[in-house]
């Protein structure tokens, strides 16, 4: 079995004995327009010693907004979504973040005249 088959497994293995989550939530408020904004980060607590595994980042804003997600701040995933309607980054197979890497999804709108809120919510377990 090759190594990438294994770690599916694996991956799938712990999914089955754990629940889907909510693995952090954030709102940023009032975003100034050109200004790439942290909205969430996902990092391990020092008293957990598991790895997040997750499964969906779903993003929303009030105005036009480019997200993008960042493992140990290297980009990895880009979208952009329009006023009220929601940014989905599912994963056809759970995504592992590693006790030593954090997660974090940034929006920048252009948006003039605007100062909007966006939220991410990042869905997965942790196993």
């Amino acid at each position: 079995m090759s190594v990438g088959v294994t770690l599916i497994n694996q991956a799938f293995n712990i999914a089955a004995s754990s629940a889907v989550t909510v693995l952090a939530r954030a709102t940023a408020t009032l975003v100034p327009i050109s200004v790439q904004t942290t909205v969430v980060t996902l990092a391990a607590p020092a008293n957990v010693l598991q790895n997040h595994y997750i499964t969906q980042i779903n993003c929303a804003g009030q105005v036009y907004g480019k997200f993008e997600v960042f493992f140990n701040s290297t980009l990895r995933f880009t979208g952009r979504g329009g006023a009220d309607s929601n940014v989905p980054f599912p994963f056809t197979f759970p995504v592992q973040v590693p006790l030593t890497e954090a997660v974090e999804v940034k929006v920048t709108h252009f948006q003039t005249g605007e100062t909007p809120d966006f939220e991410v919510t990042i869905v997965g377990f942790t196993g």
